[in-house]
């Protein structure tokens, strides 16, 4: 095993779904014998704890600093700094260098100052790729919005009745519970919500801990508050966002229930009319600590949030089936004109599942 290796296996630690405060970047802790021989301890950080504490907490590990690297996503915090001179590894190995303005850097200069070995930047384009959306935060100050949507080869969600279950396969359905479990939340729009009846869980084994926090965007209230979203609320955290001309007691329903609600204005868009402010919304979600936010339909609220820039990737899948003209679009009206105005989309990855197939992009 490389030094590669752990540092892609502290990026996937860096990703468990243990809560943390917006302002704490990711991280993952690896402790490996210094040669190789064996992982001795590994950690990550969230429930007010370092990655560096949870590794060493309640493991006899104190005497093997000295024979040990220690495999860091990316560059340890203060809190962590003092902990890792007194382990007193004989390398430590990070990722990236902290995105943080007031801590980048401040961590590799005191640990070299301690007079420990420092090596940065190993794995950097998979850390990077895996932690981007905690950078885009700090960049944007909003989530990294992944937009998923799943269709006909003829881009069609349903038939003309709205029947939809089941365009795609068992594999891709699968594989889009696995990327649920890497989100922070899960959004869908009121349509969606009253038509589909969905749980937003993820239903894979073992990973049923990692269900994001669920949002629905019905800006009237419109879910029956029978729906499984509202029904399960108290077990599962669900989000709401709300207009000003909703139903109050309808929401001191959802509220009874369990739901939070968000209340955002209206955006000012010629041409789309008493639509909510999304930028706002999303502003608000980030300042929350939601910073990889996966968007699964449907078909108003993609084309809402893909027409004010709001997406970032895309994840389609495709199965082998053709519904028609008057079937149900993946998205709504953009309402653009010009071919200059229309959303470009570049390549990222192709993916295979049974007869199905996923292409990921990235909004350019």
């Amino acid at each position: 095993m490389d030094d590669h290796h752990y540092i892609e296996l502290a990026v996937r630690l860096a990703r468990r779904c243990a809560p943390r405060p917006l302002g704490d970047e990711p991280q993952g802790c690896v402790i490996v014998k210094e040669d190789g021989s064996r992982i001795v301890a590994r950690g990550w950080n969230g429930d007010g704890k370092s990655a560096m504490t949870r590794a060493v907490s309640g493991n006899d590990v104190a005497h093997e600093g000295a024979s040990s690297v220690l495999y860091f996503a990316r560059e340890p915090y203060a809190d962590e700094v003092d902990e890792i001179v007194a382990f007193s590894p004989a390398r430590i190995v990070m990722g990236q260098e902290s995105a943080t303005e007031r801590w980048g850097g401040k961590g590799i200069e005191e640990l070299q100052k301690a007079g420990i070995e420092v090596d940065v930047g190993r794995g950097r384009d998979h850390s990077r790729k895996v932690l981007a959306a905690h950078d885009h935060v700090r960049r944007t100050g909003r989530p990294f919005v992944t937009l998923k949507l799943a269709s006909s080869v003829d881009g069609r969600i349903a038939t003309k009745s709205g029947e939809s279950k089941w365009i795609t396969g068992n594999q891709a359905r699968r594989f889009v519970h696995l990327l649920r479990a890497e989100a922070d939340a899960i959004m869908v729009g009121s349509n969606t919500a009253v038509a589909d009846n969905p749980d937003l869980t993820c239903r894979l084994e073992g990973l049923e801990a990692c269900s994001p926090l669920r949002i629905v965007v019905d800006s009237r209230i419109r879910t029956p508050l029978t729906h499984n979203v509202i029904a399960t609320a108290k077990a599962a955290p669900t989000l709401f966002i709300v207009g000003p001309e909703r139903d109050k007691d309808r929401e001191r329903a959802l509220e009874a229930s369990g739901v939070s609600v968000l209340e955002v204005g209206y955006a000012k868009e010629p041409g789309f009319e008493n639509l909510l402010d999304m930028e706002a919304a999303l502003t608000a979600l980030a300042g929350s600590g939601i910073a990889d936010l996966f968007v699964e339909g449907g078909a108003a609220l993609a084309a809402t949030l893909m027409r004010r820039g709001l997406i970032d990737r895309v994840f389609w899948v495709q199965g082998p089936k053709i519904i028609g003209g008057d079937g149900k679009a993946a998205l709504a009206p953009m309402g653009f004109e010009k071919m200059k105005d229309i959303v470009s989309l570049a390549h990222r990855r192709t993916y295979r599942f049974d007869d199905d197939i996923a292409v990921e992009y990235d909004v350019r």
